[in-house]
């Protein structure tokens, strides 16, 4: 029979008794005692009220006493109680009262304990839990508190389920705790739940959230049967998520199993749990590496870093990205900063939309590819309806190759609304259209769009001035609006900013600007001949100006 079960019909019986409920620290002893009464069918009789008893600080056993009686206090009129509960305050009124005009002699202690008798006495017929044994204050001995529990039991007509952690007692109270316990208990029940059962009762007020699957699945992946950690789990991954405000179930999914390690981290390491610093730090290839220097003859993880290692590598914590470090500080700090994580929320959402919509694009790509049967009207259906949800974030040659099909299928004006919208979403993103930021992906010979695309940038490009142009070009950023910014300028201009404009950079500007001679593309080689004909009107001005031009720069005027 499992412990549940029998507590359950312990709950159930009306015969006085007392059992003992041990099991390690946090394992969830006292909240399976309380899920047990939630869920008996209620009762009446006897065993209708009901007192739960905490020994924490509890310094003497007339306290303990007037701890059970207020905590037995009865909440309905069955058995005529509630009317001896009302004559049970007027003594003690009384009493308290006579206190004020007795002599000193007469007050004091003897005053509180004739209350607590009389409050004590009206403890008769209950069911009573005592928690935190261990807890209890110095002036309160376990040998007082055990035969408190045989009063209740055998005097009073009451049930008494002690709850005990194991291992906690000092050695003192532990050899009392043996030498007693037969005579008190008719149980001892431990209670050890698997990880699957600790899981159910820790997420158990979780039930009906769409994360609880995953939070059982998280829990159960790091072996945690502390119910306490499980619950501090759980309400951390409520915060979390309601900050985050997720709209796809796989970050949804990801945040839960974040936020159950990061969690794990925090308030487990006494369980064995990797240390916080640790898991921000590494992640599911750290073992890997390590292994990799080991076998290099390296110094490696020590034993209990590389246990935390295996961990990570058989949970899958992978992202350390900001939403990760987003729910790291939400759960150091206990709440979590919701523009921080709402915000980083969004950053992975837009990356894994973007994926889906790439990935559905490529699916299309593939009935082209990987069939040679007739699918023609598939292929093209699947490219339109594809291509435009990714066109504001796809490399210009996938658009060249849709836009080719497209003709050969002879949907040329498909194509030509496909360039356009492409152009018309880097608008605001003009590094974009540089041919330069293109040759990753390949030359591109589209004749159609590379006359949209100059005619696109002629059409929003902002004059350049020349000393931020020729300042560029200096520093090595060419960019086609810098440099056709010189390619655009007169001879006479370039010759003007010359002279108006001496320093020790202007040598190197001017060689910037020949070296782009010899180019391809031709707006290079237009600003090379535009810096080459300024130099040739500065040296017709005199021998002194030919000769260092042609010393300094290697352009000399022609012979005759």
């Amino acid at each position: 029979m499992t412990v549940e079960r029998i507590l359950k019909d312990f709950v159930a019986s009306n015969d006085p008794a007392a059992i003992v409920l041990q099991g390690d620290w946090g394992i969830g002893k006292t909240f399976l005692w309380n899920k047990i009464l939630k869920e008996s069918p209620a009762k009446t009789g006897m065993f209708s009220d009901y007192a739960f008893v905490s020994l924490f600080g509890v310094d003497s056993l007339d306290s303990l006493k007037l701890t059970v009686a207020h905590a037995a206090a009865p909440t309905s009129d069955s058995n005529g109680v509630s009317g001896l509960l009302r004559w049970r305050w007027k003594v003690a009124k009384f009493i308290a009262g006579a206190a004020a005009v007795a002599p000193a002699q007469f007050g004091g202690s003897a005053i509180s304990q004739a209350i607590s008798a009389l409050s004590f006495y009206t403890v008769r017929d209950r069911l009573v839990c005592i928690d935190d044994v261990e807890r209890r204050g110095s002036g309160l001995s376990l040998l007082d508190c055990l035969g408190l529990v045989t009063y209740l039991v055998e005097q009073r007509g009451c049930r008494v389920c002690v709850i005990l952690n194991s291992g906690q007692l000092d050695e003192k109270d532990a050899g009392v705790w043996n030498a007693q316990k037969e005579k008190v208990f008719i149980a001892e029940l431990t209670y050890d739940p698997s990880v699957e059962q600790s899981a159910d009762l820790g997420l158990s007020d979780a039930a009906s959230e769409p994360w609880h699957p995953a939070a059982r699945e998280a829990v159960l992946e790091l072996g945690i049967k502390n119910v306490r950690l499980i619950r501090r789990i759980a309400r951390s991954i409520s915060l979390v998520l309601n900050a985050a405000a997720p709209r796809l179930p796989a970050v949804q999914r990801r945040i839960v199993r974040d936020t159950a390690l990061l969690e794990f981290a925090h308030s487990g390491t006494a369980l064995g749990a990797p240390s916080m610093q640790f898991v921000v730090a590494n992640g599911s290839f750290t073992l890997a590496f390590n292994d990799m220097k080991v076998g290099r003859g390296e110094k490696g993880l020590e034993d209990v870093q590389r246990g935390w290692a295996v961990l990570l590598q058989r949970y899958g914590s992978y992202a350390k990205d900001e939403l990760f470090q987003a729910i790291a500080n939400s759960v150091s700090a206990g709440f979590p900063d919701v523009d921080s994580v709402r915000s980083a929320t969004l950053v992975v959402e837009n990356s894994q939309e973007r994926d889906m919509l790439r990935d559905r694009f490529a699916k299309a790509w593939r009935l082209y590819h990987d069939f040679v049967s007739e699918n023609a009207d598939e292929t093209l259906a699947a490219i339109e309806e594809s291509w435009p949800l990714v066109s504001s974030f796809e490399n210009p040659m996938n658009l060249v190759g849709v836009a080719e099909m497209l003709r050969r299928a002879g949907k040329a004006e498909r194509a030509s609304q496909f360039i356009d919208q492409w152009l018309a979403e880097r608008a605001d993103r003009p590094e974009e259209l540089d041919v330069r930021e293109m040759a990753p992906y390949g030359e591109i010979r589209d004749e159609e769009f590379l006359e949209k695309l100059k005619a696109f940038r002629e059409q929003r490009r902002e004059p350049v001035p020349l000393d931020f142009a020729l300042t560029k070009i200096g520093l090595g950023e060419l960019t086609d609006d810098v440099i056709g910014r010189v390619a655009d300028c007169s001879a006479e201009e370039l010759v003007r900013f010359l002279d108006d404009n001496p320093g020790r950079q202007l040598s190197g500007e001017i060689l910037r600007c020949l070296q782009l001679s010899g180019s391809d593309r031709k707006v290079w080689e237009e600003a090379s001949d535009r810096m080459r004909e300024a130099l040739l009107i500065i040296a017709k001005r005199s021998e002194w100006s030919a000769n260092r031009i042609r010393h300094k720069f290697g352009v000399q005027l022609p012979s005759g």
